[in-house]
C-alpha cells in the first residue's frame, strides 16, 4: 500500500479518497461493529460521511473495540488498523483533527503501537523516497500535535499529558532526527519527565526501549504474574449443613429447625473432627449409632462398647 507522504496536514488529506459523503452518522451507527472489525469497511464508511461525522463515528469505533472480549495485543492490531484506515480516508482538511480523535480515545497501551507505525507508515518525511524539509516538517508535526494537545484538554480525556507526549513521539520519529530543535519545540508545555524520562526511555537512548515511563509501569505489570490465593476446602460437614440451611428455617431462639444442620454440627452426638482434606489426608474416625459396632462411643468410660459381645453374625465357638 503506498505511504502517505508527509507533506502538510491539508495536502495529505488531498491525497486520500474524498467519495460522496453521502452517509449520515445515523446510518453509520449501524456500521460500527463492522468498522471495527474490518479496516475495509472503516475506510468504506469514513468515504461516506462529513468531516465532523468522521470524528465522531471514530470516537464510537475506539469504543467498540475497547469493549472487545479480547487480548490487549489483539485490541492493539485492531485499533491501528481501524485509526489507520480513518487517516487514510480522511475529509479534506479533516486529518488533524482526526489524528487529534485517535489519541484522545485510544487506550495508552495501543498508542505505544500506534505512534510506531503512523510514524512509518503515514507521518514519515522519507516516504516513497521523498524527503520533506525541515520547514515543512516542523511546521506540520506542530500543526499536528497542538490538534492533539486541544482535544486531550478536554474534561473527556485522561492521561492528556501522556497521550500528548505520544503525539510528539509520533512526529519525533517521523522526522528522523531533523531539525534539531524539533523535539523541544514538540514536547513544550508537557510535564518535565516526557523530555528527561518518557521520551529518551521510548527511543532507546542508552538503554533498551521502553514504554514503562510513559505508561507508570503498566508495561511492566501486565507482565508480571497475577498472585494466586489458596482457599482451604469446606469440610464435608460444613458443606452438608450449608446446603441444609438452605431449606431450614429459624425458630425464636435463632436456632435452625433441620434437623440435619443440627445434626451435622452437634460435636457431642458425632464428635465430628477437623478436616484433613486439605493436606490429602482423611483423618475422620468412624462413628455410629449402633451400640453392636466396636465403634460405637455412645457408652460411658468403663462399660462395654460392644466388643466383648461380638459382631452382629459373628461365628463363635460354642
Amino acid at each position: 500500500m503506498k505511504k502517505i507522504l508527509m507533506t502538510g496536514i491539508a495536502a495529505i488529506a488531498a491525497f486520500v479518497a474524498v467519495g460522496a459523503r453521502g452517509m449520515t452518522l445515523a446510518e453509520a451507527a449501524a456500521k460500527v461493529a463492522d468498522a471495527a472489525e474490518s479496516p475495509s469497511a472503516m475506510a468504506s464508511v469514513m468515504k461516506e460521511l462529513s468531516a465532523e461525522a468522521q470524528v465522531k463515528f471514530l470516537a464510537s469505533v475506539n469504543g467498540a473495540i475497547e469493549k472487545m472480549p479480547v487480548s490487549e495485543a489483539d485490541k492493539a492490531e485492531k485499533f491501528l488498523a481501524a485509526n489507520k484506515a480513518a487517516m487514510q480516508n480522511a475529509a479534506k482538511g479533516n486529518l488533524s483533527t482526526l489524528l487529534a480523535e485517535t489519541y484522545a480515545t485510544v487506550p495508552l497501551s495501543a498508542l505505544t503501537v500506534i505512534n510506531e507505525r503512523f510514524a512509518a507508515d503515514l507521518f514519515n518525511r522519507s516516504a516513497d523516497g521523498k524527503r520533506v524539509s525541515d520547514e515543512m516538517m516542523k511546521s506540520n508535526a506542530l500543526v499536528a500535535v497542538e490538534a492533539v494537545k486541544d482535544r486531550t484538554a478536554k474534561g473527556d480525556v485522561s492521561n492528556s499529558a501522556e497521550r500528548n507526549a505520544f503525539a510528539a513521539l509520533t512526529f519525533i520519529r517521523a522526522s528522523e532526527g531533523s531539525p534539531a530543535d524539533l523535539r523541544d519545540a514538540l514536547l513544550a508545555g508537557l510535564p518535565a519527565e516526557a523530555k528527561s524520562e518518557w521520551i529518551p526511555a521510548a527511543l532507546g537512548e542508552g538503554e533498551p526501549a521502553s514504554y514503562d515511563a510513559i505508561l507508570g509501569g503498566e508495561g511492566a505489570a501486565s507482565n508480571a504474574q497475577a498472585p494466586s490465593s489458596i482457599l482451604p476446602q469446606a469440610p464435608a460437614s460444613l458443606t452438608g449443613a450449608l446446603a441444609a440451611d438452605l431449606s431450614g428455617t429459624v425458630d425464636d431462639n435463632g436456632r435452625t429447625t433441620s434437623s440435619f444442620t443440627d445434626a451435622v454440627l452437634d460435636p457431642n452426638q458425632y464428635a465430628l473432627p477437623a478436616s484433613g482434606a486439605d493436606f490429602g489426608l482423611d483423618g475422620r474416625v468412624p462413628r455410629t449409632q449402633n451400640p453392636d459396632n466396636p465403634w460405637y462411643n455412645g457408652a460411658k468410660r468403663g462399660e462395654n462398647k460392644g466388643e466383648g459381645g461380638g459382631y452382629p453374625w459373628q461365628l463363635t465357638e460354642e
